[in-house]
């Protein structure tokens, strides 16, 4: 087992030297990396020149130490922990600490991380917070809250960052944040492809107390709504694949492409299960539950455990292109149904608003039956489909 740590100064640099000297007491490889200024770049410039420590200790994104860029380029943060995770890659390394001065992560915690690799090596360590005020926990508990939404675990201190990753179970991941937020999009697609997480307690630098920013915290929050969005929507399989690095790095319409395929085959695999998710969609977007065809779709299928996405999909069967054909054949069924003449009823171009008002019991009653009937029709047909595909693909396995 070989770990290294990654150290992020950025505007840390008068402490950057005493943290640099407690890793590299603890025995442990260096890959230092100054973010946004020049202040934190001349402190890795001394160790990368070995004045206080080995040379060979210091290491930076695998570029050689003579080289003035590895001094003096300024990255993102996020771009930092990528370059970072892929040089611990490179480098044979096992696991990578991530250690960010700015947010006072303190190095007299890496005992503790290292004795928890020891104890589970294949899991994420996450350190958490202790003795936080009130304000800090209360924040704190809101992120946690979303975290636990969007994975189904409550992992506490998601987006504070000092963990150690098993780089095996990262290192093909697609990360698309820059800035801080990159920690929480990795910790989540990692849970998602099925990595275990270990917390432990940490202490933290009071003098290096980390706010977010107005910036990170909108970040924070667009990262947020777009992982939850996908939790409702994408099947665990699906979002395990589409994450790794061979399908982030495709173009997004052939993602998409893929990401629809891998999804109708995964579903096939269950053709009666995908049936009844297909048929729920379809009920809900017939019947008169405007604006919230979607919600009630997704929250059945939720309680029956069926697929959300399936049955979100199948319930977009009302569009301004299929509405008229719903009204008016649930008006003719609505009518059959409580014995008025059908005769009677004008024509879809003369059809109206107060004509609608004044049929609404034949409507609602009618839209019920085109639901039910619609949604079991389309859900045999999804059926039949289904069992002969998982039917090829068996033979062709």
């Amino acid at each position: 087992m070989r770990v290294a740590v990654l150290i992020v100064v950025s505007n840390g640099s008068a402490v950057a030297e005493s943290v640099v000297r407690e890793v590299h007491s603890a025995g442990l490889d260096l890959i230092l990396r100054n973010s946004v200024n020049d202040a934190g770049a001349n402190v890795i410039l001394r160790y990368s020149e070995g004045s206080s420590v080995p040379r060979e200790s210091a290491r930076s994104f695998g570029v050689p130490q003579d080289d003035e860029r590895v001094a003096t380029d300024s990255f993102s943060y996020a771009k930092i922990v990528k370059c970072g995770l892929a040089t611990a890659v490179a480098q044979d390394f096992t696991h990578l600490i991530t250690l960010d001065i700015d947010r006072g992560h303190a190095p007299s915690d890496l005992p503790a991380l290292l004795a928890a690799i020891e104890r589970s090596p294949d899991a994420i360590i996450n350190g958490v917070r202790q003795q936080l005020p009130l304000a800090v926990k209360l924040a704190r508990f809101n992120g946690d809250f979303w975290t636990a939404c969007i994975t189904g675990r409550w992992i506490r201190d998601g987006a504070f960052g000092y963990r150690a990753y098993p780089l095996p179970a990262v290192a093909d991941l697609s990360v698309r944040s820059v800035g801080r937020e990159c920690d929480l999009e990795i910790l989540v697609k990692s849970i998602w492809a099925g990595a275990a997480v270990v917390q432990i307690p940490i202490a933290i630098q009071k003098s290096r107390a980390w706010l977010m920013s107005p910036v990170e915290f909108c970040r924070f929050g667009w990262l947020v709504v777009t992982l939850l969005a996908q939790r409702l929507i994408l099947p665990a399989l699906l979002r395990a694949s589409i994450h790794q690095r061979s399908a982030g790095d495709q173009p997004w319409t052939r993602r998409v492409r893929t990401a629809l395929t891998q999804a109708i085959l995964h579903h096939c695999d269950r053709p009666t299960k995908f049936a009844a998710a297909v048929g729920i969609g379809v009920f809900f977007g017939v019947t008169p539950v405007w604006g919230f065809q979607i919600f009630f779709a997704a929250m059945t299928a939720h309680l029956l455990r069926l697929s959300r996405t399936v049955a979100v999909a199948a319930s977009t069967i009302s569009s301004p292109l299929t509405i008229p054909v719903i009204l008016y054949a649930s008006l003719l069924a609505g009518r059959a149904v409580r014995g008025r003449p059908v005769a009677g009823l004008p024509r879809p171009s003369l059809i109206d608003r107060l004509f609608i008002l004044q049929s609404l019991g034949d409507y609602l009653i009618g839209s019920l039956v085109v639901g039910i009937t619609a949604g079991l029709i389309v859900g045999a047909i999804t059926a039949i489909i289904a069992g002969r595909v998982k039917a090829r693909r068996t033979r062709k396995a």
